[in-house]
């Protein structure tokens, strides 16, 4: 979600889930918390990384 910029109901389509509250859900009961709160965390605390720079000779 963070790398990509994805809201959860967007990372829940990409992951399979036909229900974004139920991806919630279940985000929720496995790492604790809701997935915003999750991504505002990482986001405060920079463990999140972002992606790497193409160069433009690649």
């Amino acid at each position: 979600m963070i790398r990509d910029g994805l809201p959860a109901a967007a990372a829940a389509a990409r992951v399979g889930y036909e229900s974004p509250s139920q991806f919630s859900r279940e985000f929720k009961r496995f790492f604790g918390r809701p997935p915003g709160e999750e991504v505002r965390e990482m986001k405060a605390s920079r463990r999140c990384c972002r992606r790497p720079r193409r160069r433009a000779w690649q």
